[in-house]
């Protein structure tokens, strides 16, 4: 340890060091000028006239003696990080007669610093003593006898001097003018100062900030001075003095002036407070403040924001306070407050009421005609349920949270006249929304859906957790058509419901419980305004409606079939369940089936591969011995397994045969082939296969019975994908059959999912009138509203995580439809998919596209394309052009859907660069020395 001395002529300033083995250096620290001292660093090493800071390095570790002498007009510590200084310094065993300049900074920062002297420090020409023991966590001695007459500023003391708890009523700080922090953090704290005279003081922000232990009497002070307090019992948990007398007019905020003083509960109803501008936080975390603030007039006011916020106890009538500004989170947390407000005209309302759970007063008076958010007003206030209907809240555009948890909250919202650009929240169990947990019943719930669309409000999240709703065809027209995304909410079982079955009249007789239902049968329900699709996953379906009248239908049947009734009206009187069955009669005799191959997984060199056959039975009659082949490539894979034994093979055929399949009937049959490794079998390698299904003498549609399917090799391939099984092109006469597109999807998430939902909004080119579903993985079922929007529920599928059970975490549905008979050559049919696990944000898929193309393809071109590769496609930048020898490039120029030229390339056009191009899709036009060639492109 060293001891550090300053003798000026007689008594030198004399400090105590101690150094360890791995650190044997200490030096003095100075700032500015003036300096001309010797210093004794007590191991006989001497240095004579220094002018700033003095370093020496002992020989040994240990404590040493250190006396300062000479001019010398301050030591500057100033908690310097940069090295352990400040950690050495241990004692002051005398001040001598150092004739200091200042003490600003001087010790701070010093946490093992114990003042010892018994002589004081002459500070008759120093005029600050701030931060002079900030943060000496170790010193509490005896300062009283200091003579401080001179001094003007002694901010953040003792900020952080934990252990500080020494007198200091004998102190004359008249003429100190600033106290800003000067205890805050002395957790210790706790001597009388009612004998200052502070009032020349001008700032006490922060002063008893956080020294938890101080509770003395402060009522005699003269604040009038004052006009920075601010904070200034912050956290001071034990204060709960009378400050009555208090004259605050000179400061125009308080600021967070009792923020968490935990026992402060003293009337200040006499305040003077008209000329204060901000009380945000006043009396936040003031747990047990409770007095009458009543007579305040705090019309200069413009600032309240969480005045109250989490004051437990603070439970009086401030109706006559009237208008007022900012109010975000002034009662938040205020769990005893339940007074009327009525009065009141504020202009912002985030938070205000959040975890009020007492609060329940009339606000149906307030003006929110230019307000601009409300985000959770009302979140978790369990006991407020007011009537709001007047509100004009056309202005708002923020309303995440604002009911949420709200569990005693059942009002009509329906005559709110929303903002298009509205926000209430994210469709996630995770994030705040508007009515989430709230408690609207299925009415108010129902009319607040009827509402959205009468307002034809486009785009949004609305998390519902745990809400009812009967109006299906609203909520569904919310999501399909005006492209909603609604979760947590579920049907009634109170609802009025329109429930019935779908049977087949097989031997025409009529309709009896002998026959079978039957799913897959795309059922239309409107009710004037508004109508919704629904494919059941069974023959026996049921939706929830709200209203008493509905129309309900079959649609998109064949020509062979007659319905009966054509169409049923439902009429809701007395009971809540209706029921309209439909009967099918065949009407002419049709045989028709059809086959797809439908790919589960990719196809990666070296790897197993799945694919599914699917037989449906389109037809009006029972096929007998209905056999199916599959023509694969075994050059490039080979058969590994079938969930049916094949009737016979050959080196690249399977074959497998049924007894029969009925009317409405499908066969499925799941084959896996293992694809050989490199260099047999490459990414990008094309992998062809045909399908096909017998008997087709009499088939309605004998050019489905064949399905040809070109796979392309991959080596890394993103589980949840959208594919188009024609492929990128189409001839023009193919227009009028079916385009057979797959959806697959995986839960790569860390739980299993309890419901999967895909979104899938159909091209303006495609007919929705012609969709009809082939297959899926999990049991499901269809929506269709009068838009393009189309939903595959997959409810309670439980599927695995891929950690879990990778292979059971994976999914897929199919489904085939028609291009609308309107599209040409040169039109495009693109789409992607949604896909929704739970109430997480939806994975969306990659963009398909196919182009319609002429029948005739010239010679030249096709030339062209047989010697010219183009990947990757789609891209996400980077174009490769790998060419024949005998092919010269010569040109590429690529132009949007419109024709206009974009980008021009003329040289080094083996590799293009398009990161610049939008996402989309986009023509190519190759110019080579032996034609032309066009190709569709891609852009990630």
């Amino acid at each position: 340890m060293i001891s550090l001395f300053t003798s000026a002529q007689n008594a030198p300033f004399i400090t105590t060091w101690e150094v360890s083995s791995s650190d044997l250096e200490i030096f003095i620290p100075t700032e500015g000028t003036g300096y001309n001292y010797t210093v004794d660093f007590g191991d006989g090493t001497v240095l004579t006239n220094q002018t700033g800071d003095a370093s020496h390095t002992y020989n040994s570790a240990g404590i040493y003696t250190v006396s300062i002498s000479g001019i010398f007009p301050r030591i500057y510590f100033d908690n310097n990080p940069l090295n352990n200084n400040r950690d050495k310094i241990k004692t002051i065993s005398q001040w001598g007669d150092i004739s200091w300049q200042t003490m600003e900074n001087s010790f701070y920062g010093c946490q093992y610093l114990e003042v010892n002297a018994t002589d004081t420090p002459d500070l008759s020409q120093v005029t600050d003593l701030s931060y002079m023991f900030a943060g000496c966590s170790n010193f509490n001695q005896s300062i009283n006898n200091w003579d401080v007459s001179n001094i003007t500023d002694i901010k953040y003391m003792f900020k952080d001097a934990s252990t500080f708890n020494q007198p200091l009523n004998n102190w004359d700080v008249s003429n100190v003018t600033d106290m800003s922090g000067v205890f805050w953090v002395a957790f210790d704290f706790n001597q009388p100062l009612d004998n200052w005279n502070i009032s020349n003081v001008q700032k006490t922000y922060q002063m008893f900030r956080g020294a938890t232990s101080f509770n003395q009497p402060l009522n005699n002070w003269d604040v009038s001075n004052v006009f920075h307090i601010s904070f200034m019992f912050a956290a001071a948990e034990s204060f709960n003095q009378p400050l009555n007398n208090w004259d605050i007019t000179g400061t125009n905020s308080l600021g967070y002036m009792f923020y968490g003083a935990k026992a402060f509960n003293q009337n200040i109803n006499n305040w003077d407070v008209s000329n204060i501008t901000s009380l945000e936080f006043m009396f936040a975390e003031a747990e047990n403040y409770n007095q009458p603030l009543n007579n305040w007039d705090v019309s200069s006011v413009y600032k309240m924001s969480y005045m109250f916020s989490g004051a437990k106890a603070f439970n009086q009538n401030i109706n006559n306070w009237g208008a007022i500004a900012d109010t975000d989170g002034m009662f938040q947390n205020a769990i005893a407050f339940n007074q009327p407000l009525n009065n009141w005209s504020p202009t912002h309302l985030d938070f205000m009421f959040e975890g009020a759970i007492s609060f329940d007063q009339p606000l149906n008076t307030w003006d929110l005609s230019n307000i601009f958010s409300i985000k959770k007003m009302f979140y978790g206030a369990s006991s407020f349920n007011q009537d709001l209907s007047s509100w004009d809240v056309s202005s708002v555009i923020k309303m995440d949270g604002t009911f949420e948890m709200a569990s005693s909250f059942n009002q009509d919202l329906s005559m709110w006249n929303f903002h298009s650009n509205v926000f209430f929240g994210w469709g996630s169990t995770g994030t705040s929304s508007f009515i989430k947990e709230s408690n609207l019943d299925v009415n108010n719930y129902d009319k607040l859906l009827n509402k959205f669309i009468n307002l034809n409000i486009t785009g949004k999240s609305l998390n519902s957790l745990n809400l009812e709703y009967c109006n299906q065809l609203a909520r569904n027209y919310l999501i399909n058509n005006l492209n909603w995304q609604i979760d947590g909410d579920n049907l009634s079982s109170n609802c009025n419901k329109i429930v019935g079955d779908i049977i087949y009249d097989e031997n025409s007789n009529g309709c009896d419980q002998n026959d079978q239902t039957i799913s897959g049968i795309a059922i239309n329900f409107s009710n004037g305004s508004y109508s919704t699709t629904v494919f059941p996953d069974t023959g026996n379906y049921e939706i929830g409606v709200t209203g008493a009248n509905f129309t309900v239908s079959l649609v998109n049947l064949p020509p062979y079939y007659t319905v009966t009734p054509s169409s049923q009206q439902v009429t809701f009187t007395t009971s809540n369940i209706e029921v309209a069955d439909f009967c099918l009669t065949a009407n002419q005799v049709v045989e028709d089936l059809n086959i797809t191959l439908l790919p589960t997984s990719e196809a990666r060199p070296g790897f197993d591969a799945d694919y599914q056959l699917v037989v449906q039975n389109v037809g009006n009659q029972t096929i007998a011995n209905p056999s199916i082949s599959l023509v694969f490539d075994n050059t490039m894979q080979t058969y590994v397994s079938a969930s049916q034994t094949p009737s016979s093979t050959t080196a690249n055929q399977l074959n497998f045969d049924f007894t029969s399949i009925a009317p409405f009937e499908s066969k499925i049959v799941d084959v896996t082939m293992n694809t050989f490794q490199p260099p047999t079998v490459n990414g990008d390698d094309i992998l062809n296969f045909t399908a096909s299904v017998t008997p087709n003498t009499n088939d309605y549609t004998p050019a489905d019975n064949t399905f040809v399917y070109d796979q392309t090799v991959v080596n890394s391939f993103d589980p949840n994908d959208k594919q188009v099984l024609q492929g990128e092109e189409i001839y023009e006469d193919q227009t009028d059959e079916y385009l057979d597109y797959l959806i697959r999807f995986q839960n790569t998430g860390t739980a299993s999912a309890i419901n999967v939902r895909i979104l899938d909004t159909l091209h303006p080119n495609l007919d929705y009138n012609t969709l009809k579903p082939i297959n899926a993985s999990h049991n499901y079922y269809i929506e269709i509203s009068e838009g393009n929007q189309v939903e595959f529920i997959f409810d309670n599928i439980n599927l695995p995580d891929e950690t879990s059970d990778e292979a059971g975490s994976h999914g897929f549905v199919a489904y085939k439809i028609k291009p609308k008979s309107s599209v040409s050559v040169g039109d495009f049919i693109t789409g992607d998919a949604q896909i929704y696990f739970d109430f997480n944000s939806p994975i969306i898929t990659n963009m398909v596209s196919t182009e319609v193309i002429d029948n005739e393809l010239s010679a030249t071109e096709f030339d062209v394309s047989t010697l010219l590769r183009v990947y990757p496609n789609p891209t996400t930048g980077i174009i490769n052009l790998h060419s024949d020898e005998s092919l010269e490039l010569q040109e590429v120029v690529i132009y949007n859907l419109q024709g206009k030229r974009l980008l021009e390339f003329n040289k080094n056009l083996a590799r293009l660069n398009v990161q610049n191009l939008s996402t989309g899709i986009y023509l190519m036009s190759i110019k080579t020395n032996q034609g032309e060639l066009n190709k569709r492109l891609i852009k990630k």
